[in-house]
This record gives structure tokens, sequence and C-alpha cells, in this order.
């Protein structure tokens, strides 16, 4: 890293690397299985990894020969370590040659001084300590990684009926032929550090706030929603013509719908941030008024009151010295009727439900959260 450029032509935002030690990992695994019958089967294992050395970029004193001073230079070097230990376990059953299962749980803690190289970079190495004034020290204790998900429990289920299962009765008739396949994985949330809702919009889980952002808590201390998903497979098979046949399958994706989050607000903790919205909608709100000049007025309401906004009724007076003026005025009477009355006298209010439904379009809710229920519908010829 940074070995084609040097001080003298860059600065020491950027990161330089040097001779490394190889990390060093100390690994143990113990696991056990017991089978109670042919048909059910239990998996356990438990295992222990210490990591020691890892690479990790830190911001280190090296004297300067081109200024003739000592610099503070990010470098990467072997200073991280960590832990992670867990424990798996897993039931297979199977009942028949109708039905199989498998039952997964995982217990997992995963601590590290660093979940990247570069996470001690984008985090802590910008803050100042109220305490000594100085840069917050990189951490020398356990830290949760922010890739770490403390339990999760999966598993799968398959039913098949096969050709001429109970053949001549009319259950046979109806199931012969039919398979169900499910998956399911409920997995608890990644990590987050909450920040000071500065309007950054800053997202979790995993964030870097640098500059940018205040922790106002212990890195990776907070913990995403859990994630839930059931995911189901419908089959059905029928055959003509001899060796040809037609499966037709239905695919369901999340089947009930759940709500997951994929990113969170790190300065709110939720999937709304008012303050990081303002911040985007009014700098759209100055231009607006930039460009319309003269034609921002006051005018009576109906209630005896009075309303401020843009009169967008003459376009040729709108930004009269810009080759976008007119344009602008059109599309801006388009978002008036959309969003307003029609009048085409744009209020402040009228502006706010226009430019908060395109802050939503990017950072809205719906941004944060991953795919509700879906389906497909198919089939299959084989001959």
């Amino acid at each position: 890293t940074g070995v084609n450029t040097d001080l003298a032509i860059t600065n020491t935002n950027d990161i330089f690397g040097r001779d490394l030690d190889y990390g060093k990992t100390i690994l143990f695994e113990f696991g056990i299985r017991h089978a109670f019958s042919s048909d059910m089967v239990l998996d356990v294992a438990a295992y222990n990894k210490d990591m020691v050395s890892e690479i990790t970029a830190r911001i280190l004193p090296i004297y300067d020969p081109f200024r003739n001073e000592t610099q503070n230079v990010n470098l990467y070097t072997n200073a991280d370590f960590g832990n992670v230990r867990g424990i798996d376990v897993k039931l297979d059953r199977r009942v028949g040659q109708l039905f199989q299962g498998s039952l997964a749980y995982t217990f997992q803690s995963a601590r590290s001084t660093g979940s990247d190289p570069n996470e001690y970079l984008n985090t802590l190495s910008r803050q100042t300590s109220n305490v000594t004034g100085d840069r917050v020290p990189p951490p020398q204790a356990l830290l949760t990684t922010r890739d770490n998900r403390t339990h999760t429990i999966a598993g799968s289920m398959a039913l098949n009926f096969p050709h001429g299962w109970h053949s001549g009765s009319t259950v046979g008739a109806i199931f012969q032929d039919f398979g169900a396949f499910a998956t399911f994985r409920f997995a608890s949330g990644l990590a987050y550090t909450r920040l000071e809702n500065a309007g950054a919009g800053n997202r979790g889980p995993g964030n870097g706030f640098g500059l940018i952002s205040t922790g106002t808590e212990t890195l990776n201390s907070s913990t995403m929603p859990w994630i839930k998903n059931v995911d189901l497979r419908l089959t059905r098979g029928f055959r003509f013509g001899g060796s040809r046949d037609v499966t037709v399958f239905a695919d369901f994706r999340n089947l009930f719908n759940w709500t997951n989050l994929t990113a969170i607000f790190a300065e709110t903790g939720d999937v709304v941030n008012n303050e990081f919205q303002e911040r985007a909608i009014n700098p759209v709100r100055v231009t607006l008024a930039g460009e319309a000049g003269s034609l921002v007025q006051t005018r009576a309401t109906a209630t005896g009151g009075t309303e401020t906004g843009v009169n967008l009724s003459n376009c040729a007076a709108f930004a009269p010295t810009s080759s976008a003026g007119i344009p602008n005025c059109i599309m801006l009477q388009r978002a008036e009727a959309r969003f307003g009355n029609g009048d085409q006298f744009f209020t402040t209010d009228e502006q706010t439900a226009a430019f908060s439904s395109w802050y939503r379009l990017f950072n809205g809710p719906s941004t944060l959260k991953g795919a509700g229920f879906n389906f497909r519908l198919g089939f299959e010829l084989n001959f």
C-alpha cells in the first residue's frame, strides 16, 4: 500500500504499507456425533479461535527526512488480536421415505480489537478524547466485531410423495408426485455504533463515522433487530404420453412477509432520521428560492391568514438568466400539481411534500428494508 507514492506528493491521510509478519491463529475444535437411529442424527461442535498479531492500520510517529520532522502516518502493522468462540448444534431427522428435515442452532461470540484492518482509521482515529484532549487511542480490549451474529436458528424440511404412492386411492391420486420444501432462518442482528445526531445520515451495521459524526458508545455496542425468513416451494408432477411429464411449481419467498432491516440510521437507531431529512431538503428550498427571486410571494388564504410560496404562473420570469429556467419552471408546475392543488402557486407545505417524497426515494424506510413477500409460478417440461 502506498508503494508508488510518498509524503512529498500526498498527505498523511493515505495508508502506507511496510514489511509485516504473518498473522497467527490458534484454533481448537471439538465435535461429537450421535446416531439415535438410522433416521435421527445429532451433531454438536464447539470451537475456539484466537487470532494473534493480525494486520491493522495504526497512526504511528515516523521521522520524515523530507520535512526534517516527525509526522503521524497511517501504517499497517501487526497489532490486532481477537477471539471467536461458539457452538453449533444440528439435528437431522427422517420419517420413512416421505419426510426429512434438519434443525441447526449456532451460538457465536466474535470479538476483536478491529473488525477489519481499517476500522480504527474509519472510526475512533478521528475522535478527540474529552479526558486527554488528544486523539482517541485504538482499542486494547476485545470488542464485538461488526459481522458477529450471536444467535442463528436455521433449518429445512422436505416432504415428497413418490409416483404411485397409495395407488388406486383418492388420497394417492391427490398427493402422488407432490413435493414441499421449506427453509427458514432466524438470526440476531449485526452490530453498529450509535452516533450523535448531526444529520449526517450515517447507517449501520458496521458504520464508520470518522470526522462526520461522534460516537456515543463503545464501538459496535448496539445491535440491529433480528432477521426472520421462511421460504417455501411447492411442486406437483403430472405424467402424460408415456415418458413425458410436467412439474408445476409455486415458489414463495419471505412467506410471512416479515420486515427485515438491512440497514438502520446509526444516529437515531431507527429507519427515520428527521434531522438528516431536514439537512437534505433545506438546500433544495434555498436553491428554489434563489432561482425564483421575486416570484417568492405571500398571498392571503381563504381562512383569512397568509401563506408563502413560489408563483409559477409566469415561467418567463423564473430564473431569466438561466437557459434551464423555463424547463425547471415547467417541471415545478408538474410537481406542484402532483403534491398540491394545481393552482401553480408552490406553497411551503407543497414544497415540503414534494421534496420529502424525493428524499424518501433514496433514504426512506423502504430503502433500509429487505425484500418482502414475493412468489413466482411456473412449470418444467421433461421429455
